[in-house]
């Protein structure tokens, strides 16, 4: 509706589906609401975002834990769990191999 606002993509933990807009939840602990489809950002992000459950876009770098065993992603410094689906379960295992590859201690 002509209001255009410019958010930072490392101030964004997830994006949520709502019917036809978009919920962003940032850092902050603000929730912005996008008039854009779910589907419309999985097109326009990139890297460190990924689509992890129909519902649910994550920001990787945001990412504290991953159980698999309960299908959620827990947010750091947060009590967020955001929930993965087998529908996307090898983006999630892709995220696991990243974390391995990189300079992370599993416990």
């Amino acid at each position: 509706y002509g209001d255009h606002r410019y958010i930072n993509a490392d101030d964004i933990w997830y994006f949520q589906a709502d019917n036809n807009s978009t919920d962003i939840y940032l850092n902050s602990g603000d929730m912005i609401t996008a008039f854009k489809t779910l589907k419309h950002f999985e097109q326009v992000l990139s890297y460190p975002f990924i689509r992890i459950h129909n519902s649910y876009i994550i920001n990787r770098s945001y990412i504290a834990r991953i159980h698999n065993g309960n299908s959620v992603c827990y947010i750091k410094n947060s009590t967020k769990k955001i929930p993965f689906s087998k529908t996307y379960k090898s983006n999630v295992d892709l995220i696991i191999t990243d974390f391995s590859a990189g300079n992370y201690l599993e416990v």
